[in-house]
């Protein structure tokens, strides 16, 4: 069934290795982390949860048949919410649950106008030239298609060297516009005290990896703390000069 998709609306020349469309090399500076369940949401940042509920939100009347292109899938986070529809990942790394390796930072090996969603989850800042990636997802999209994603703001570096921009909801709708969609909305999420609680979370994290006496008892009196308190600092809205990222959806 996925063959058949592939050869469907995937262009020609990519080498199959092992049922996976080879159109470039992978990087070899990338070292996957190894031994995790990267669809455990207990494991999620909250800003990963966010990207999840909005995702899931938007999709959630889209018929099973639509055909749906994850770009930059990665470890493929959201397969819960996509894997109900004829999904195609790609990525520049042939991770476990890639179809497709290729470089689109260049171009999409799709054919035009053939996805009915395309989702770029914390893609664009991984980019050296974004504009170019969108104005690819425009070409894909069927008319009217649905374009998802979401940008981090305040957020930490990841995917080191591949970790290059970080974009206000300024510039996002100036890339968008300029690549010709259209209806775009643009959410931040979450506000500065969220910010604050995440940055304690990831050091509380970085201690309990720690080795010396009483660092771990602690981070674990420190992450007791973060959870009675998160209810209240999550519950205060959304604010648009201090939040983690942005969610958005625009129409091609």
């Amino acid at each position: 069934m996925k063959k058949e998709l592939l050869d469907k609306i995937v262009l020609t020349g990519g080498e199959d290795r092992s049922g996976k469309l080879f159109f470039c090399e992978p990087p070899n500076n990338i070292s996957p982390s190894a031994g995790r369940d990267f669809q455990d949401q207990n494991r999620w940042s909250q800003w990963r949860q966010e990207n999840f509920l909005f995702l899931k939100g938007v999709l959630r009347n889209l018929p099973d048949s639509s055909l749906v292109a994850d770009v930059g899938a990665g470890q493929s986070h959201f397969i819960s919410i996509l894997k109900r529809f004829n999904l195609v990942s790609l990525d520049f790394y042939p991770y476990p649950l890639v179809d497709v390796v290729c470089n689109f930072q260049q171009s999409l090996p799709l054919r035009s106008g053939v996805s009915d969603v395309v989702v770029l989850s914390n893609v664009l800042e991984h980019l050296e030239n974004p504009p170019r990636l969108l104005k690819e997802c425009q070409r894909v999209l069927k008319n009217d298609g649905l374009l998802i994603g979401s940008v981090p703001f305040l957020n930490g570096i990841h995917q080191r060297p591949y970790d290059f921009c970080r974009y206000t909801e300024y510039a996002l709708e100036k890339m968008l516009t300029e690549a010709n969609f259209k209806q775009i909305k643009i959410v931040p999420v979450l506000n500065f005290y969220a910010l604050i609680y995440t940055m304690i979370a990831h050091y509380t994290d970085s201690l309990a990896r720690d080795k010396i006496f009483g660092v771990r008892f602690v981070w674990k009196v420190l992450r007791v703390g973060l959870s009675v308190v998160k209810p209240f600092i999550f519950n205060r809205g959304n604010n648009k000069n201090f939040p983690l990222g942005y969610n958005f959806e625009a129409r091609a």
